[in-house]
This record gives structure tokens, C-alpha cells and sequence, in this order.
């Protein structure tokens, strides 16, 4: 017996042909229509970008190349951003737009990080469950809400000046640019961050114990007790888990 999701791909992937069918016609609008509706709410600059039009037009490639089983459009257009970096490599009306997969990584982070809901322990308590188990090791809880990209283009200075009704110049100059993406005090924030920090948050992200990061920075112990303090305080570090 077919499983439910097999059976819904097979749907949609009727829906989404062109047929004569007139109820699957309906149908079919209604589901780019939905999908189209929810791209929109997640990039609204790169809707901006390319325009109404075209970004209609992306959104109905984007669905016919990687159609979901998801039901919930809440959660939908996830790796639209990796959709687009394959697309301007083929695309020559995108080729002028390298930055656009990126700019799309970086609002679904936004938006992703606005849906989650926690309640994080104040830098005082975490303080506090670190030294009352000063005599074992632990493993540092990331903010479940925070995401890290690295990016080639100034992303965030490229999405602030699209929030404007005038888009002024942009200086569009390739170097690295590490951005952090995180829900603090129930408001999305962002943040450059130099590649000293990304990678001690990376570490964090791999659950590397307290132990295992005073190896790594063994040298450098000043050095990881300000990560380690810096990170608490911006909300990055939401709690311990003591290593039994």
C-alpha cells in the first residue's frame, strides 16, 4: 500500500501539469496561488528585487522543481535560496545578481528565527548553573532560534537599503561576511560577526563540551572566557547541559 505522502506528491505533481482538466486547473491555481502568497511573506526583498512579475514567475519554477509534501505553508520555501543559486548560474537575466541566493538565506533566517518560541534563562541563572558545576564538564545550549551563514556580499547592508522607498547605491565588494541571526527578548536581531566569533559559535553548534573547547583554545584561555561571556550576555547561550 502506497504511503499518505507518496500519494499526496503524486497529486501535486498532477496539479502543477498543465492539463485540460478544468477541476484540476482550479486546483492548480489555487496551489501556486497559496505557495506564491507564502514565498511573498518570507522574501519580501527579494520580491523587491527582481519585481512582482518575475518573482511569480520563479516561485511557479521554483514549485514545479521541488514540489512539497509539507502541508503547513508555514514552513514552506526552506531552500528556496539554494533554488535560486542554481537558477542565476543559468539564468543570463540573474547573472548580474550573485547576491540574490544570499539575500534570500539570510530573510528565511529571519524568518525562521522569528517562529521560534522559548524561554531562555537569563545570563544571571546560566552564570549561575556554571559555577555551581565548576567541578564537571558541560556542554553549552546554543539559542534554538540562531542560525550562521557566511556570505559574500555585505547581505545586511544590501537588505537594510531595500526596507527604504528609494534603494540607494550599493557597493557590491566580494569579501567574507559572517552574519548571525538569533531571536532575542522576543525581537529578531542580526548581527557581522568576525570569523574568531563564527567559529567559536560553530564549535557551539557541534556541541563541543567545555573541556574539549579548553583544548582546542588552550593556548588562548582569555580568549574563550570572552566568547564565552560575550555569548551569554547577546542571548547566543540560552543554558548548560552537565555531562553525566
Amino acid at each position: 500500500m502506497r504511503d499518505l505522502a507518496s500519494i499526496q506528491k503524486d497529486f501535486l505533481n498532477g496539479v502543477l501539469k498543465e492539463n485540460k482538466n478544468k477541476s484540476l486547473s482550479v486546483y492548480r491555481d489555487l496551489v501556486v496561488t497559496n505557495h506564491l502568497s507564502a514565498l511573498k511573506d518570507v522574501y519580501p526583498v527579494c520580491l523587491r528585487i527582481v519585481g512582482e512579475k518575475y518573482f511569480s514567475y520563479l516561485s511557479e519554477i521554483y514549485l514545479e522543481k521541488r514540489p512539497t509534501n509539507e502541508p503547513d505553508l508555514n514552513v514552506y520555501g526552506h531552500d528556496f535560496s539554494d533554488f535560486l543559486l542554481n537558477e542565476i548560474t543559468e539564468r543570463e537575466e540573474l547573472s548580474e545578481l550573485g547576491y540574490l541566493s544570499e539575500v534570500t538565506e539570510f530573510e528565511w533566517n529571519i524568518y525562521s528565527a522569528s517562529r521560534k518560541d522559548f524561554v531562555p534563562n537569563s545570563p544571571e541563572e546560566i552564570i549561575s548553573k556554571i559555577v555551581s558545576n565548576e567541578n564537571v564538564d558541560v556542554i553549552f545550549i546554543l539559542n534554538p532560534s540562531l542560525s550562521l551563514s557566511v556570505f559574500n556580499y555585505p547581505i545586511i547592508e544590501i537588505w537594510k537599503e531595500h526596507q527604504n522607498e528609494e534603494v540607494g547605491k550599493i557597493e557590491l565588494i566580494n569579501s567574507k561576511n559572517y552574519v548571525v541571526v538569533w531571536k532575542h527578548n522576543k525581537d529578531v536581531v542580526y548581527q557581522n560577526i568576525d570569523e574568531n566569533e563564527f567559529n567559536f559559535l560553530n564549535l557551539l553548534s557541534q556541541k563541543k563540551s567545555f573541556n574539549e573547547l579548553s583544548e582546542i583554545y588552550s593556548d588562548k584561555e582569555k580568549e574563550l572566557e570572552n566568547f564565552i561571556a560575550t555569548s551569554i550576555n547577546n542571548g547566543w547561550i540560552v543554558d548548560i547541559e552537565i555531562i553525566v
